[in-house]
């Protein structure tokens, strides 16, 4: 199955990211709460950039050598995470 992509240019580099689908939006969601249900946002940032984040692969280790594009990238992948994104 194939998920609509968008790319973006962030300070020089071009970013892919891609819905991964409902059911694995919902599990990434999940798996990123604690025990008490309380979303952690380190965890989920891990998930964005291994699920959304597509190309080029990227970790919190990757934005300490471009620190500039950490914000924008974040705001991008959960801009997409969040559902389809037609038109944009």
């Amino acid at each position: 199955m194939s998920f609509e992509q968008r790319k973006e240019e962030i300070n020089g580099t071009e970013y892919t990211f891609q819905f991964p689908g409902v059911r694995a939006a919902n599990e990434i969601a999940d798996r990123a709460k604690n025990a008490d249900g309380v979303l952690m946002q380190t965890k989920l940032q891990e998930e964005l950039w291994k699920h959304v984040v597509v190309d080029p692969k990227v970790d919190f280790d990757y934005f300490d050598e471009k620190p500039k594009d950490y914000p924008k990238v974040l705001e991008v992948a959960q801009e997409v995470f969040n559902g389809p994104f037609a038109g944009k």
